[in-house]
């Protein structure tokens, strides 16, 4: 069994500012600690239910956040950023039996996580995908669907997993913490990395699910927080802008909508 695993930051057990993301601040440190330990537990209980390689993608600011020694030796590193299309995904591909996402956060615009963003907190005010509003997860879960894995766990703030279980409800999730204006109320960090664990464990000793049915069609729009930044990106092939701070892009391949945002966040 070969497990994918992105990771990210925002979703982790106690975080609620900014601060505490930025690996230039003095908060950082605990942060990338809790990511790594929140990431080592899923990892682990893989190993213990059989997995016998687990990809860790670190997915966050410079996808060098996680400390690979405290991690199991069935495990290799995706760190920085290639500049793939498949960005917080990349090295995805068909030969991977299910994913996990942990440390995952709620999409710009949400009110369930102070942290709450899509892609870009600075540049981006909306991302939706045939009319709705998106979060990294739904983008990341597309794409492993596109080459047929089905994500099993995802763990994060509770808006996010309660969206997630309404797509798949056969997902396993593990909600770390809740969001209220510019404040979280989170689970002890111990009993977060308890939870991954155990949802990992239920995950993986049952026949995973099929992955999640694509759309036929994607039309895609990126609202950015400044009107000349969506000037400049109109110039995309095929995309369109609607002369303010939206720009649409439609395509019926996943991948060509992933080439598109590569170019557009």
């Amino acid at each position: 069994m070969k497990i994918y695993m992105s990771v990210d930051i925002e979703g982790t057990a106690g975080i609620s500012n900014w601060d505490e993301a930025d690996n230039s601040k003095r908060d950082y440190p605990y942060f990338a600690e809790e990511m790594t330990r929140e990431a080592s537990a899923a990892a682990a209980a893989a190993v213990k239910c059989g997995a016998e390689e687990v990809v860790v993608r670190d997915a966050h600011a410079s996808a060098r956040n996680m400390n690979p020694m405290l991690f199991p030796e069935e495990c290799t590193f995706i760190r920085g950023w290639s500049g793939h299309p498949h960005s917080m995904m990349d090295g995805i591909d068909s030969s991977y039996d299910a994913c996990f996402m942990v440390g995952y956060h709620s999409r710009a615009g949400s009110g369930d996580n102070p942290l709450s963003h899509s892609f870009s907190s600075s540049r981006i005010f909306h991302l939706s995908v045939n009319g709705r509003f998106v979060s990294e997860y739904y983008v990341n879960m597309l794409t492993a669907a596109y080459y047929g894995v089905p994500l099993v766990v995802l763990c994060g703030d509770e808006g996010l997993c309660k969206e997630a279980k309404e797509d798949i409800p056969e997902l396993y999730t593990v909600a770390t913490a809740s969001g209220e204006g510019d404040s979280t109320h989170s689970l002890h960090p111990l009993k977060a990395c308890r939870l991954i664990s155990e949802a990992v464990e239920s995950a993986l000793s049952q026949e995973l699910p099929k992955p999640y049915e694509l759309p036929k069609h994607f039309k895609v729009d990126v609202e950015y927080k400044n009107h000349p930044e969506c000037y400049k990106k109109s110039f995309y092939p095929g995309a369109s802008s609607d002369g303010s701070r939206t720009l649409t892009f439609e395509t019926d391949d996943w991948f060509e909508a992933l080439r598109f945002l590569h170019f557009a966040i």
